[in-house]
């Protein structure tokens, strides 16, 4: 029931096509003071002060989201009033779809399981002292794999490899690490514990598919050290034949990326492995953006907030060494728990193979798309 006293917005974006008129929007339908700084950072300074109980209704996001430049704008505000929400207990906020009739396309399967499993620490920034698990670094391949290369097309647009890392994971299939990705809720904090300390899912396999999938995460590299990511980064996952920027691939490969406030690419975070006798083996490889005009928007707030900062990017640590730790020794275990469970929304199946098309691209040979909800 509403209480009498609530006060209640609805922010439309139907309407809406870039940053500007959103934020003339909000100054129309908001009460925001006269030193709100037109940014969402300010926006989310606002609304997690407010001690009225209040209730945001933002419609017309799919419809806003179709115009160019405009769906991470929209992520973006979804985002931060959710953030704001889980921060402030007198928010409450609802996204309305437009409808959901089988004609609409993906949004056809949409279900109201909601795939963060409450796990979502807040606030993040708070909770970093506590202790990482001891770990011994994962084996190499042995042979060591040849190392990836950058094609010329990826070197002309500014991309360039600082990391690649090799592992043998005993005891995990390439069967397990394709489940994985496709529901990572189920086991992100075991997979750097003490480290990770936020995900959800932004847009979720189960209704957008893998490859338009986008996820939001939170971590640290290490006892005490500020939260990279802040309260929290957008990671998406890019489309093999746009982006996958490599000569050779192995049998399977996931690309996560991370775009700045105009939309451009800055980095990618490229996972891929494939079978051998008694496991399989890995590579994490980063590829960063030099022509990218801006770091992401965290970025640029840890630097506001502390112009003396020091960012270290979690390839130039051993953090991607301890999560790989961590596969052979929960995901086996978490993979057997979920594999016949009936479900096909909560546990999700995708293969993540790839193979070289006629067009030299890498495409995987699956679609992989949104899941198909059973019918009555």
């Amino acid at each position: 029931m509403v209480g009498k006293n609530m006060a209640e917005y609805r922010i439309d974006l139907n309407e809406i096509d870039d940053r500007e008129a959103l934020h003339d929007l909000l100054e129309q339908v908001l009460p925001l003071p006269d030193y709100y700084g037109r940014n969402l950072d300010a926006l989310f300074d606002v609304v997690t002060e407010w001690n009225a109980e209040t209730k945001i209704s933002i419609c017309g996001t799919e419809s806003a989201m179709q115009k160019d430049g405009m769906e991470r704008i929209v992520q973006s505000l979804i985002a931060m009033f959710q953030d704001a929400a889980g921060e402030n207990p007198n928010l409450s906020v609802t996204i309305e779809e437009k409808n959901t009739d089988k004609e609409e396309g993906p949004m056809e399967n949409k279900t109201d399981y909601i795939a963060s499993a409450g796990q979502t620490y807040i606030p993040f920034q708070k909770n970093i002292h506590t202790d990482l698990l001891p770990f011994d670094p994962p084996a190499k391949p042995d042979p060591l794999l040849p190392p990836l290369e950058l094609t010329e097309e990826a070197i002309a647009k500014g991309y360039e490899l600082p990391s690649q890392k090799q592992h043998f994971l005993p005891g995990v299939t390439s069967e397990m690490m394709d489940w994985f990705w496709a529901n990572m809720e189920k086991g992100y904090y075991l997979w750097a514990p003490g480290s990770h300390k936020r995900f959800n899912w932004i847009k979720t396999p189960v209704e957008y598919g893998m490859e338009d999938s986008i996820h939001m995460i939170a971590e640290t590299t290490a006892k005490g050290l500020p939260v990279f990511g802040g309260e929290g980064v957008q990671i998406h996952r890019l489309h093999l034949d746009e982006f996958y920027p490599c000569k050779t691939a192995l049998k399977h490969v996931l690309c996560e990326g991370v775009f700045n406030d105009l939309g451009e690419f800055v980095d990618s975070t490229i996972h891929e492995w494939e079978d051998v006798p008694g496991g399989l083996v890995h590579i994490t490889a980063t590829v960063s953006n030099t022509k990218a005009s801006m770091p992401p928007g965290f970025v640029l707030k840890m630097i506001e907030e502390d112009p003396n900062v020091k960012i270290v990017p979690n390839w130039a640590t051993d953090h991607e060494d301890y999560e790989a730790s961590q596969w052979p020794i929960f995901l086996p275990k978490l993979y057997e728990l979920w594999k016949n469970h009936p479900d096909p929304a909560q546990n999700v199946q995708c293969n993540l193979e790839v193979a070289l098309g006629e067009d030299g691209k890498y495409h995987y040979i699956a679609e992989n798309g949104p899941v198909q909800i059973p019918e009555a």
